[in-house]
Formats: C-alpha cells, structure tokens, sequence
C-alpha cells in the first residue's frame, strides 16, 4: 500500500426489512397466544397477550426507524433506552400532570392532555441524551420516536388493562379491538390518536 492510497471505513451492514420480520414474528405470536387463551381459557395468558399485542407495533417501528440510521452513529443499546425512558417517564409524569391541568373532557382538555404526554415523552429523551454527543438532526428523530413509541406501548398495555377490567374479566374482545385500533393509529401516527 502506498502513502497515496486512502483506507475507507467500512460500509455498515444495514438489515433492510428486519422491522418486517419483527412485525410478522410478533403478529404470529399473537395469534398464537389469542388461539390458546381462547381454546384453554387459562387467563394467565391474557398479560403476555396483552403486552404483544401492545408493543408488536411500536417495536417493529422502531426497528423500522433504526434501519434507516445511515446518518446516524446511534447503538441500539440506546435506542432501546429511549424507548423504556420515553416510556416509563412519559407515562408517570402524564400520570401526576393530568390531573392538574384537566377538570373535565372538552376540546381544551384534549389539548392540554397532547401538550402534557409530548412534553413527558421528551423526558426520556433528554435523559437518554444529556451526555452523549450527538451530531445529526436523524439521532433525534430516531430518539424521538423511539421514546413516542415506548410510551404507546406502555399507554396501549393500559388502554388494554382497562378494557378487561370494565369487561369484568369475561370478555377478551374489547381487548382485542383496543390493541388492534391502538397499533394502527400508532403506525399512523406517532403514539396514536386514542
């Protein structure tokens, strides 16, 4: 090799269509776990249906999110930071921030709800983004909608919660209809419209 001849960094291998397998993967599973609880109304099922259900969605968006990272240097590791931060702090502050700000349901209320569970979805983010060093617009989309995503999952499971508990715990298809209209709107639209 002479001094004229530059070395190139090596070209990332990028999985394209991993969100796809993830999707379907989930998606099979899901059916699965339906088709048993069903079949064996054993509803120690229900929580892991519950939980597939609710995050086979924003998993596969994230994953579909993180294969288009060429400009971006994050690790995985930190994506998937993000999304629990965004999350679980997403959901305790909507928590203990809601009930200040919203007295009854209106149009103003919705407002404020959207205003006060965006803000809380940042909260992962800068958490996840205080010490690192992050040098392109894609580290913060990718953050971003990691940490939105890990709170539709988390407001999806609850969402999911709620529709078995005001079925009195005999019903699964409320549950079923909630999980599958929340996963849309998710795809749609960030964390959804629900």
């Amino acid at each position: 090799m002479d001094s004229t001849t530059e070395i190139q960094p090596p070209v990332p291998v990028v999985r394209r269509n991993g969100w796809l397998k993830v999707l379907t993967t989930a998606a099979v599973f899901y059916v699965l776990l339906l088709v048993a609880l069903l079949l064996t109304k054993n509803s120690n099922l229900f929580p892991t249906l519950a939980m597939v259900g609710s995050f086979m969605v924003p998993v596969a968006y994230v994953a579909f999110i993180y294969e288009r990272r060429h400009l971006s240097r994050l690790a995985m590791p930190t994506v998937s930071l993000a999304f629990i931060y965004g999350g679980l702090l997403g959901i305790i502050a909507a928590a203990f921030l809601e009930p200040f700000f919203i007295r009854q349901l209106n149009l103003g209320a919705i407002l404020r709800i959207g205003l006060i569970e965006e803000f809380a979805k940042i909260l992962g983010v800068l958490v996840i983004a205080r010490r690192r060093r992050h040098d392109s617009e894609m580290d913060g989309l990718i953050l971003g909608a990691a940490a939105g995503m890990g709170f539709a999952a988390l407001e999806s499971n609850g969402y999911a919660f709620t529709a078995l508990l005001e079925s009195h715990g005999g019903a699964f298809r409320p549950t079923v209809e909630v999980e599958f209209l929340r996963g849309i709107a998710c795809s749609v639209g960030e964390d959804g419209v629900f």
